[in-house]
């Protein structure tokens, strides 16, 4: 049995699957419970990660509304592969 798939990738890196345009893993946006934590990718607590942001070693959020912040996968994983936390 013969099995097609209905992917495709557009020229910008992103995966099309059926219907829906998902970015590339490096334009994906991260809530804070995804970064920091037990789960996380930095073992570093909620106030440690806004002092961060506050001075500048973090970018700020963005805001997708009022009481929804993310961050951009890339611009964190860019944080950890350059600082000591990373290597």
């Amino acid at each position: 049995m013969s099995h097609t798939s209905n992917n495709q990738q557009t020229s910008s890196g992103a995966i099309t699957v059926h219907s829906q345009s998902i970015p590339p893993r490096s334009e994906r946006l991260m809530r804070l419970n995804k970064i920091i934590g037990e789960d996380g990718l930095l073992p570093i607590s909620r106030a440690t990660f806004y002092e961060l942001v506050k001075q500048g070693i973090l970018p700020k959020p963005i805001k997708l509304a009022t009481r929804i912040s993310c961050w951009r996968e890339a611009d964190i994983l860019d944080f950890i592969n350059n600082s000591e936390l990373g290597g």
